[in-house]
């Protein structure tokens, strides 16, 4: 796991934030970095993640997952080293404006009631 502190600038509108809610108190979390294989560099803000083994978090990548939360910001690969995470808990969601990345919720076997998941377009 990577603990550094480091500036650095990545053009991330979060336009897929439905309101405010969520966004000042979301949880610190450690994402399994050997989960991570699709991202290169950097991982978008916007990534839906499920919790995992050893307390870990990852990508959702199927409809059985049962989603945690959204990654709030984004976040830069190091190979399959950890990242320590914001995790958006609750809030309302615009899913037609995730990530391409992103897996689409809207298929989750069971919805999480913590989020209001709204389709604009």
């Amino acid at each position: 796991m990577r603990i550094e502190r480091k500036k650095q600038s990545v053009k991330d509108p979060q336009m897929w934030l439905g309101s405010r809610t969520g966004t000042t108190d979301a949880a610190t979390v450690t994402i399994d970095g050997s989960a991570l294989s699709e991202f290169t560099d950097i991982i978008p803000s916007g990534i839906p993640l499920k919790e995992v083994e050893e307390g870990k978090y990852a990508p959702v990548a199927s409809a059985e997952d049962t989603l945690a939360g959204f990654l709030l910001t984004p976040q830069e690969v190091f190979g399959d080293d950890d990242i320590v995470a914001p995790l958006m808990w609750h809030g309302a969601i615009r899913v037609d404006r995730l990530p391409t990345a992103a897996f689409d919720v809207t298929t989750l076997a069971v919805e999480n009631p913590r989020f209001d998941i709204r389709k604009d377009g």
